[in-house]
């Protein structure tokens, strides 16, 4: 339909016209010899599905004094708009402009981002005690909304970027911020991380800001004495340096799959 549409704007006894001062909301349609005023737009909608009212005349004396009177009017004031209409067809997602794949990548991403873009302000759960970089807070705040919306996210952020503080940022919003949410009782959370991020990052970090969350290693995960069950009731599970659990056939892959889903209201959350 829009390729016949197009191919009827290139005629060259098809004019074409913007009238846009003031906003122009009447509606009619103009013949010889009748003549339709009403409600309806020119879309499917207005002309097929909505509940609209106009008024017929099958008069010829009436249509053509509202093409001179009326129509003319708008007509002479308005600017030609013939080429912009077949260019706007054109790139539409039903014309046939040749988009290149990285502007349908971009189209996509934008998509599945657009409530983050469109966000305002600032972040909320900033104010804490941690403090973030403006790039560090938008990614945060993207991967809250995705923790929230399908109860599990991943950060991946290139090295040097401050992931571990990313996973601070989350330990704080659901164990401090948050606490007053669960009921009564004290949240939990835990981090998963190599035995060297252990003594060097973790347990550091998470007594400067005064965190209450454990810490276990993945090279304690990955025993065969491993006992993942006092591990399966946190409410948050941070997992640093997440490619490590790549290999579903690992044992520290089946324990850590197994204190995730051991408590329905555990969340996940991996950079």
């Amino acid at each position: 339909m829009i390729d016949e549409l197009v191919a009827f704007l290139h005629r060259d006894e098809v004019q074409v016209r913007l009238f846009d001062d003031p906003f122009l909301h009447a509606k009619a349609y103009l013949f010889p010899n009748y003549s339709i005023v009403g409600s309806s737009n020119l879309t499917v909608s207005g002309l097929i599905h909505n509940s609209e009212l106009n008024t017929v005349t099958k008069q010829s004396g009436v249509a053509k004094q509202l093409r001179e009177e009326w129509f003319n009017r708008f007509w002479t004031r308005a600017h030609d708009y013939k080429d912009s209409l077949i260019d706007e067809l054109e790139r539409s997602k039903f014309g046939a402009y040749p988009y290149t794949p990285f502007e349908v990548f971009l189209k996509v991403l934008f998509e599945n981002f657009r409530d983050g873009l469109e966000a305002e302000g600032g972040s909320e759960a900033q104010g804490g005690i941690i403090e973030l970089a403006d790039f560090q807070k938008e990614g945060f705040q993207s991967a809250l909304g995705l923790l929230e919306r399908f109860g599990g996210v991943m950060v991946a952020d290139a090295v040097g970027l401050g992931k571990s503080f990313t996973g601070l940022s989350f330990l704080e919003e659901f164990l401090l911020k948050r606490r007053g949410q669960y009921g009564g009782r004290v949240p939990r959370g835990l981090v998963v991380c190599p035995a060297q991020l252990e003594r060097l990052v973790w347990r550091p970090l998470l007594e400067r800001y005064g965190i209450p969350a454990q810490v276990v290693s993945m090279e304690a995960m990955g025993r065969e004495d491993f006992d993942w069950k006092p591990y399966a009731g946190f409410d948050l599970v941070v997992v640093d340096e997440s490619h490590n659990f790549r290999n579903p056939g690992t044992g520290r892959y089946i324990n850590l799959m197994r204190l995730l889903t051991g408590a329905a209201q555990t969340r996940k959350w991996c950079c």
